[in-house]
């Protein structure tokens, strides 16, 4: 007896089930794939009409993860890895426009950043109020992690020696059956048992598409921007009054587990006296979302995953709507033209305060508040040391403190949402806003 129609028949069934419901509840990610392929169309066409090198590797770099994605049929567990492929797919733009620059992610302007936070935010919430979206995304991140590992394993089965073994002989009559059973089994496992998680894969991978063209796009539109570098304009004592005069961010409201981890978290910032590196507050930033999602999920293998997607698309908006808040703050508004670069160039007065007696009387009084810290440290190397190299020192120290206030606001607003996320995981999803 043929089984081949009655399988055929299993998977068109199931495939039949899966749009039916994708239909139903989500006519508003369907449109959102639409857009999806009209926009990466249009990206492809950039690419084919420029003549210049730089805009079409940059638009390389855009085009690549894309690609990768809509050749996926299910997605794997290197897909899941969100945040680390959109800094590489960021970096890879940023280095197309930038190929001389060491560090060419700190080539952005400060104020074409906010912006972008703001543009990021608009279409985030405006992607949470699509109709469907809402009720689609009631899924964990853990849930495609499943389906991705599952489809790992069966692809390792066909390629082992036993699974070659049986494609090999498919054709003997004596393994018929048993190729037929096993290929039976196969499909009736997705089809059956997989059909929620490959719903959730469907959805996620619609959504990731829309992420990394909404970052692509943004991305290109900052780091394009290659006119002449200037170094800040505005002078120490300018800055050291609006810093001074900015008013104290509220403590984090957060649970007190939580705030435990924040506050241990927000000191290996705060505390470092040497320069920090990109790398080293990445770190400090994904540990600190790690212990707050192992917090409320203390049992789970991987806490990081537990979040819904929704949540964590709710999230993401409210953090870009706290960071492009920083736009409006006194002190940012006067370095909206300065690269990032400009504000981390301290390596040699890092080196310079680390031997000084100055590091020694700052970790004996170990004074918390990092602008009025950096404004007394200025004012005394400024009117006592009036050499070049000493106020330039002192310089540099100040705008290492609007760094480290900037790395510590981010810091706080990260371990609210996280918390946020995780919380609203164990109950019912917060509303759209």
């Amino acid at each position: 007896m043929n089984h081949l129609p009655w399988i055929l028949f299993g998977l068109f069934a199931a495939l039949t089930l899966v749009a039916g419901v994708l239909t139903v509840k989500g006519f508003g990610l369907f449109r959102i794939g639409w857009l999806n392929f009209h926009r990466l169309k249009e990206l492809r066409r950039r690419r084919t009409m420029t003549w210049e090198a730089s805009e079409q590797e940059a638009l390389s770099a855009a085009l690549a993860p894309l690609e990768h994605l809509r050749s996926r049929w299910i997605l794997g567990e290197e897909d899941l890895r969100i945040g680390a492929n959109t800094l590489l797919l960021v970096r890879g733009i940023a280095r197309a426009y930038h190929p001389g620059s060491q560090n060419p992610l700190q080539e952005a302007r400060i104020g074409r950043l906010l912006d972008a936070c703001m543009d990021l935010k608009r279409d985030l919430f405006a992607l949470s109020r699509a109709p469907g979206v809402r009720a689609l995304t009631q899924f964990r991140v853990r849930q495609v992690l499943l389906l991705a590992r599952a489809w790992k394993k069966k692809r390792q089965w066909e390629e082992s020696d036993l699974g070659l073994a049986l494609k090999k002989y498919r054709f003997l009559a004596f393994l018929k059956w048993a190729n037929l059973l096993w290929r039976y089994m196969d499909l009736s496992f997705w089809m059956v048992r997989m059909t929620g998680y490959l719903a959730h894969d469907v959805v996620l991978k619609i959504l990731l598409i829309r992420w990394y063209l909404t970052v692509a796009e943004l991305a290109l539109g900052v780091y394009r921007d290659r006119s002449p570098a200037e170094p800040p304009t505005v002078e120490g004592e300018v800055l050291i009054g609006e810093l001074e005069a900015m008013e104290e961010d509220p403590a984090p409201d957060l649970p007190p587990g939580v705030r435990d981890i924040a506050d241990r978290s927000r000191k290996e910032i705060l505390f470092r006296f040497r320069t920090m590196e990109v790398r080293e507050v990445r770190d400090i930033y994904w540990r600190l979302i790690q212990d707050v999602a192992r917090h409320y999920y203390p049992r789970s293998e991987r806490p990081v995953y537990e979040a819904k997607l929704y949540d964590l698309l709710l999230g993401i908006g409210r953090m870009t709507d706290r960071v492009a808040e920083m736009k409006e703050r006194p002190v940012l508004s006067k370095l909206g033209n300065v690269r990032v670069s400009h504000l981390v160039r301290i390596k040699d007065a890092a080196d310079f305060l680390r031997d000084s007696e100055v590091v020694a009387w700052l970790n004996r009084y170990r004074l918390g508040q990092v602008a009025k810290l950096s404004s007394l440290v200025y004012k005394t190397l400024a009117r006592r040391n009036p050499g070049a190299l000493v106020q330039e020192a002192a310089s540099i120290l100040l705008k290492e403190a609007g760094k480290r206030w900037l790395l510590i606001f981010i810091h706080d607003k990260i371990a609210v949402e996280t918390g946020r996320v995780y919380r609203a995981g164990e109950g019912r999803a917060e509303p759209a806003p």
